[in-house]
């Protein structure tokens, strides 16, 4: 095979079966083949980009959950293995691959901060660092070496 695609399932699996479906892809491509992955949400915003959005809409008068997972109906039962940049490279580099990943802000809501805060957060994404924790989507292109 040539392509393979795991899209929004490297959440759904734990480590070990995570790590057993990395090393089957990499079995069945040929040499040079491509996996592309897209998972979410990134766990460094969960764990450091949402507790900054959290203090900035409770100022705003808008309250959010502690718990980033408890904002969705059913994040805490079936996302079991969120990934970051760096845990799903590493991943991807223990299965063998050639790997480049990186986050996407196609899916930040600028539009619940209004004038200032919105305009500094369009800006701020596009500053790796900033990015790196408000960004939820993680992609990655994968070649079987």
């Amino acid at each position: 095979f040539g392509q393979a695609m795991m899209l929004d399932i490297v959440e759904h699996l734990h480590a070990w079966q995570l790590e057993r479906a990395l090393a089957e892809v990499y079995r069945v491509l040929s040499p040079g083949g491509t996996l592309v992955v897209h998972t979410a949400p990134n766990l460094w915003y969960y764990r450091f980009g949402y507790p900054l959005f959290r203090v900035v809409q409770t100022l705003r008068g808008v309250p959010l959950p502690r718990n980033p997972r408890a904002r969705h109906r059913y994040h805490k039962q079936v996302h079991v293995n969120e990934q970051s940049p760096i845990s799903l490279w590493r991943g991807l580099r223990r299965a063998r691959f050639q790997a480049r990943v990186w986050v996407d802000d196609s899916r930040v809501d600028t539009s619940v901060l209004g004038g200032f805060l919105q305009y500094t957060l369009r800006l701020g994404l596009h500053v790796a660092p900033i990015r790196w924790v408000l960004a939820s989507d993680v992609y990655a292109i994968a070649t079987r070496t």
